[in-house]
């Protein structure tokens, strides 16, 4: 008789210390809320991934930049925002029941950003806007040619108008060793985790990173004049315009035609357009896909005098999908 009551005591004490559900009684958790924005503090970031390091909890921002993390358990824990090759963390307490309100995460480059200059596209004034500091690539050869140099590097933005790979850009090049190593510097550059835009006329970077047609075939110069309604395809971009259309204003003629994409290219916005070769039914616009670790974007416009809001609002927001 006298185990049997000991063995109950035991098994009571046990009880007693471990919680009926074996030490798996609920957690205590708090909820965590707040804003992404963009360098310049004003932009709101769609899509970015919010996350309570450690805890497996997690979600993204609507458009005005907004998230909640429900059922984080209680005490300091780290929060991390992600946008493309953005970041931003704070710390914070969580309590147990409440709503903790963090301070605006404002989200800045994992490393730096590079532009190579075009005659049509002013790329840097898209980023200025944002907040966001950028280098002039004044020697993109040298650049490219050196994976050291091109390692500091998390977005390069190749604008319409400048130099952009061309074989013609490196005539000088007379073994073309040169070529050949920043043809496979920038690949490895994109498979690594760096990200590439292109915009317009810089479709021969694309080319040529790309050949054959891997990823994307372009009919060359052919675009005329006019204002494109465009289908918008990407469900981000149609939250952040708040419609399924957005109006492109091509300025001047010879802008570069897509004519079809390859599987596991996304296409972001398509349309019917006039060119010099006749109307073109349902082409993309602005697409990209991924490489390793990597991301590459094209649009056949790009930020001008001319652009529209809606052209705006989508090349800000493609700066932080890069």
């Amino acid at each position: 008789m006298r185990k049997i009551f000991l063995g109950v005591l035991v098994f009571a004490l046990l009880l007693t210390a471990t919680g009926c559900g074996g030490g798996g009684g609920p957690k205590e958790t708090g909820t965590v809320q707040g804003y992404v924005y963009a360098p310049d503090k004003v932009t709101p970031i769609i899509g970015a991934t919010v996350t309570a390091e450690g805890t497996g909890r997690t979600t993204t921002t609507d458009k005005q930049g907004a998230y909640a993390l429900t059922g984080v358990p209680v005490g300091k824990r780290k929060i991390i925002a992600v946008k493309g090759s953005y970041r931003a963390e704070t710390t914070v307490t969580v309590t147990k029941g409440q709503t903790t309100t963090v301070k605006q995460l404002t989200l800045d480059p994992i490393g730096k950003i590079g532009v190579v200059e075009g005659s049509y596209d002013d790329v840097g004034a898209v980023l200025e806007s944002l907040g966001i500091s950028y280098e002039v690539i004044e020697e993109p050869a040298a650049t490219f040619a050196s994976q050291t140099a091109l390692a500091e590097y998390a977005v390069i933005f190749f604008a319409c108008g400048g130099m952009s790979l061309s074989p013609y850009d490196y005539e000088d090049d007379e073994s073309g060793e040169t070529y050949k190593a920043i043809k496979a510097n920038l690949r490895n550059f994109v498979k690594q985790g760096g990200s590439i835009y292109a915009s317009d006329w810089a479709s021969v970077a694309v080319d040529v990173l790309y050949p054959d047609n891997e990823k994307i075939e372009f009919l060359g110069q052919r675009g005329i004049v006019q204002t494109i309604t465009a289908s918008i395809t990407n469900p981000e971009i149609q939250s952040l315009l708040g419609k399924n259309t957005a109006e492109i204003y091509f300025d001047l003629p010879g802008w570069v035609v897509i004519d079809s994409v390859a599987a596991g290219v996304t296409v972001d916005l398509r349309g019917t357009a006039d060119t010099f070769d006749g109307k073109k039914t349902n082409i993309p616009l602005m697409v990209h896909f991924p490489d390793g670790k990597g991301t590459v974007v094209y649009t056949s416009f790009h930020n001008e005098a001319q652009a529209t809001e809606d052209m705006k609002k989508i090349l800000d927001y493609l700066v932080f999908s890069l």
